[in-house]
């Protein structure tokens, strides 16, 4: 069933359309970042998962939408990441079908009459030019239809009808691709160059031909009585070139031969451009075989174009987001469990006061940043020198290949999809039908209609999903880009730890760290990435669209004939999307441009990168008392108090050996605080 949203003027409802799509667009996106934010949520390693990942010498990643830790997080999450997924594909195939614009389209009664019809002036059925004596059954309904154009437009009063000249009548009239929803019936008046109210057959008609058309014919005798009316036929507008399987035909009113119906006496042809009507010679007298049109008089009537709400569509995106809705209620649920004792999520990269916590208790433990990132496994695990560390560690060459590769992969994922999706369908052939009207951005009649094999038996909901995928390959390709910036923007952040003292950026934010982006990104990055994704979605629902098609009778009372869905694509929408997704799948080029400030290695996501940088030295209380090599002792549960209070303070990393080097003159980089006085990285000097 559907529902009406709108009814009436086809500019105003294609308007209405257009920034409906829009509206639904923008939910579509918000959907769609929530979505993604409870994802990335979910794929946030717990710190049980994190240590054990650790005991095991893997690594998780922090703080941006891993699907690589699907493998190490618990069933539950990995049960709801998949939840959220997949619930996600009902909205991207459906939701911008949910809205039918239904365009109408006027069958018209083309008369053809003197200058005296429209002054009331008689007329009869069969007209001058039939080749039938009397009516029959099929032009009962036409003599109705007459009657009313009769009566209309001898009403002095109705101002719906235009006088316009042959040239623009027939222009309007005449293109069959092109729907006719501002105008209706036309009228054509004739001459033969002489003024006059009427005619008879008599008149026009060979004697031969008058002669074989009332052979046997007992019934009234018409030849002599006048008839004001030449001529009348009517015309179906569809916007295309065909004929249905119900035999209504949609032709121009210019034929090359002469018309078999009626007894083969209709006019043979029109000229388009002087308005001349040349007849055959054999059937009519010598003054009538060229008529000429004077001129038209247009009917204007807005065809009745209607904004429609699919009852079946909307219920599935409702259902959807209702269970997208438990799906988030759950969501919270779980992270409220897990942040009861050690269950708790590690769902930022920059929270590493909470790693802190548990594996920095002492420096002696193992030195994981050597392990995770040195250069030469077999070089001494406890030191590294500065200079490999920060210009030729292979191991940070692979991170930055592995982040080009995975840029690189977006980008061809962006505009490959694409492509390969809407191009082909748009450049054969034998896929598009042929169309001499120019392409609109938007839902308009003028635009390219698909003609696949088999669209036909395909039902609505099936061509909606199908005009709709590259909505759902959009979707895919935003969660890739949103989790790019996401990579690229942390490593900024997590640089800028090395140039000076920063507070925290965590979830649950104490003392002077700082929470949270609300949108996963600064809004900076944030708004313009979700205002862009509005824009995408939306160019990209006017690429290929479902349209309803209703064609009205030409016939009184002009109620609708046939209705058909189809699918049509704008190839400017095609053209413009194409452009915007080139220009957003390049834009990171900007990104990757950008140096990386201080010197701070990369693996802003790397757990075991911020583990290593979070072996922070904690300032050990003045009642501390010092053991007998000179080592200050104070209880554990003093060092965690301590470690908690440098995690809210601001810290920066770097060198921090003025509170830790030895004789060994091996010095420590990891997070201090101002008291540490940390200094940045000496070149050439081991640390461990």
């Amino acid at each position: 069933g559907q529902t009406l949203l709108f009814k009436g003027n086809c500019k105003t409802a294609s308007r209405i359309n257009l920034w409906a799509h829009l509206g639904i667009n923008v939910v579509g996106t918000g959907v769609l970042a929530s979505s993604n934010f409870f994802m990335q949520a979910l794929v946030a390693p717990t710190r049980f998962e994190i240590d054990k990942a650790h005991a095991s010498g893997k690594w998780l990643e922090i703080g941006v939408p891993s699907i690589g830790n699907i493998r190490r997080i618990s069933c539950w999450s990995v049960f709801l990441w998949f939840l959220f997924s997949f619930s996600s594909v009902p909205l991207h195939l459906i939701f911008n079908g949910c809205i039918l614009e239904s365009k109408a389209s006027n069958g018209f009664t083309l008369i053809m009459a003197s200058e005296s019809f429209l002054d009331g002036a008689q007329y009869k059925i069969p007209w001058v030019s039939s080749a039938l004596v009397r009516s029959n059954n099929d032009d009962a309904q036409l003599n109705t239809t007459i009657s009313d154009i009769y009566r209309s437009v001898s009403d002095d009063s109705n101002q719906a009808w235009e006088r316009i000249p042959f040239d623009k009548c027939f222009r309007r009239y005449n293109n069959l691709n092109q729907l006719l929803t501002e105008y209706r019936h036309l009228i054509v008046v004739v001459s033969n160059g002489t003024l006059t109210t009427g005619w008879t057959r008599r008149r026009v008609m060979s004697n031969i031909t008058l002669t074989d058309m009332f052979l046997g014919w007992d019934g009234p005798d018409d030849r002599d009585v006048i008839n004001s009316l030449w001529w009348a036929k009517q015309y179906y507008r569809s916007g295309t070139k065909f004929s249905n399987d119900n035999g209504y035909l949609y032709t121009t009113f210019v034929t090359d031969e002469i018309t078999s119906e009626k007894g083969g006496l209709d006019m043979n042809t029109l000229d388009p451009v002087s308005g001349e009507i040349s007849m055959r010679d054999i059937y009519y007298r010598p003054a009538y075989q060229t008529m000429k049109v004077q001129y038209c008089l247009s009917e204007r009537f807005q065809a009745p174009c209607r904004l429609t709400i699919s009852n079946p569509l909307l219920l599935v995106v409702c259902i959807m987001c209702i269970f997208k809705t438990l799906l988030c209620i759950l969501g919270l649920d779980s992270w409220a469990t897990a942040a009861q004792g050690r269950f708790q999520p590690v769902d930022n990269s920059r929270g590493c006061y909470r790693l802190v916590h548990r594996e920095t208790r002492s420096r002696d433990q193992g030195n994981v940043y050597a392990q995770s990132i040195g250069p030469d496994r077999n070089q001494d695990a406890r030191s590294i020198c500065v200079d490999q560390l920060l210009s030729k560690d292979s191991t940070v060459a692979s991170v930055r290949q592995a982040q080009n590769l995975r840029w690189s992969t977006k980008t061809h994922l962006d505009i490959i999809s694409f492509a390969d999706y809407l191009l082909p369908n748009c450049s054969r052939r034998h896929v598009c039908a042929s169309n001499k009207g120019g392409s609109r951005f938007g839902h308009d009649p003028s635009n390219k209609a698909l003609n696949m094999n088999g669209l036909e038996d395909i039902s609505f909901v099936g061509k909606t999903m199908l005009a709709n995928t590259p909505q759902l390959i959009l979707s895919i390709c935003y969660m890739a880009y949103n989790g790019l910036f996401t990579r690229m923007l942390a490593e900024v952040e997590w640089s800028k730890y090395s140039i000076n003292y920063r507070s925290l950026r965590v979830t649950s934010p104490q003392g002077q760290q700082r929470s949270t982006y609300r949108l996963q990104l600064p809004y900076r990055w944030s708004i313009p990435l979700v205002l862009v994704s509005v824009l995408l979605h939306w160019t990209y629902s006017n690429c290929i669209y479902v349209t309803n098609y209703e064609i009205y009778n030409p016939e009184y009372p002009y109620d609708m004939k046939s209705s058909s869905e189809t699918l049509q694509y704008s190839a400017l929408a095609v053209l413009v999307a194409l452009v915007l997704s080139i220009a957003v799948a390049l834009s990171p080029l900007f990104l990757v441009c950008m140096r990386l400030p201080g010197k701070l290695p990369i693996g802003a996501s790397n757990s075991a990168v911020i583990s290593a940088a979070c072996h922070c030295v904690p300032q050990p209380p003045i009642s501390a008392a010092p053991n007998k090599i000179g080592v200050s002792v104070q209880a554990m549960e003093d060092e965690d108090a301590n470690l908690q209070a440098l995690a809210s303070q601001p810290l920066r990393w770097g060198d921090i050996s003025t509170v830790f080097e030895g004789e060994s003159g091996i010095g420590h980089l990891a997070f201090g605080t101002k008291d540490q006085c940390v200094e940045e990285p000496v070149e050439g000097k081991l640390y461990s």
